[in-house]
């Protein structure tokens, strides 16, 4: 059980169509919906592709999320909703 007063982390795994992973690549991860709205992070992937942020709340509610980043010179948009509920997050994803 995850406090939503905690920081929590949020993981994205960048990768090509091939499976292998995208290194080095900055992502943009923009709350603009719900109580976290106005938010703004940034992260660069690891060697696996990934990207982690850390998010906390002290209020419930669901924030939609937008990561953003740029491969071979075509931006990338992924859409997320965090569900922030007292002593309990759930996640969920979808994208391009």
């Amino acid at each position: 059980i995850i406090d939503p007063e905690q920081d929590n982390t949020l993981a994205l795994y960048l990768h090509q169509a091939d499976g292998s992973p995208l290194t080095g690549t900055q992502v943009q991860l923009t709350v603009f919906k719900g109580p976290g709205t106005g938010t703004v992070l940034n992260g660069t992937s690891d060697g696996s592709g990934q990207v982690s942020f850390q998010l906390s709340h002290s209020v419930n509610g669901t924030d939609r999320l937008r990561y953003e980043f740029t491969h071979n010179n075509q931006l990338h948009r992924c859409l997320a909703l965090a569900r922030w509920e007292v002593d309990i997050i759930f996640a969920d994803g979808f994208g391009d």
